[in-house]
């Protein structure tokens, strides 16, 4: 069969100016499992302040600065995880990149699941004291705001913890949805205006 004139080019390709450089997140796949190892952690660390979130303006301070950090590093090693598996979706080994993230994000999400709860737990004015008490407090008021706007639609311990545990069953759906689309199906070609065969892509 004749090569398609307009046929997509592989990644190899297309010219480094045009590629994203994972290399600016980490800077191999090594490096990024040493951040996995470091995410389960610091959600054993967090899990240390359960039942005493509200114990004293200081340790309100430290759990919150420990979401902080354990939320940026979880989407830091997701995004990589998952921006390797799109540069070639019938690339396994990326592929189990994907399912190690999507799994320990699952596990650790069942982890801190007590967290909203017990926060809310906590009356405002507690909150308000704290705030008073640690100036570097103040920069989650609008966090804080936003989950008292919330408040009603925050389970209970067990529930947060299910609902976390099914993250990779509603996750399922659009995962396969993806690799079928983007490397399992090939799409016909067509001739564009100038008469060019020329290969359909999705989207």
């Amino acid at each position: 069969m004749d090569q398609i004139q307009g046929a997509l080019p592989t990644r190899a390709e297309i010219p480094a100016a045009y590629r994203w450089k994972l290399e600016d997140l980490y800077t191999s796949s090594e490096a990024w499992a040493a951040d996995l190892k470091m995410v389960e952690t610091l959600a054993n660390e967090f899990v240390s302040y359960q039942g005493k979130i509200g114990a004293s303006a200081e340790t309100f301070r430290g759990v919150l600065a420990l979401r902080d950090r354990l939320s940026r590093l979880m989407d830091k090693t997701f995004v990589y995880a998952k921006m390797k598996r799109d540069q070639d979706n019938t690339d396994s080994q990326s592929q189990a990149l994907v399912e190690r993230a999507q799994g320990l994000a699952v596990r650790v999400g069942a982890q801190v699941s007590f967290f909203l709860p017990e926060l809310m737990a906590i009356p405002q004015s507690t909150w308000e004291e704290f705030l008073r008490e640690e100036p570097e407090l103040r920069k989650y008021r609008h966090f804080l705001a936003d989950l008292i706007r919330r408040k009603q639609h925050i389970l209970s311990p067990e529930e947060e913890r299910i609902l976390a545990l099914s993250g990779e069953i509603a996750d399922s759906g659009a995962n396969i949805f993806s690799m079928f689309t983007d490397a399992d199906l090939e799409f016909p070609s067509v001739h564009d205006e100038a008469g060019r065969e020329v290969e359909l892509t999705h989207g």
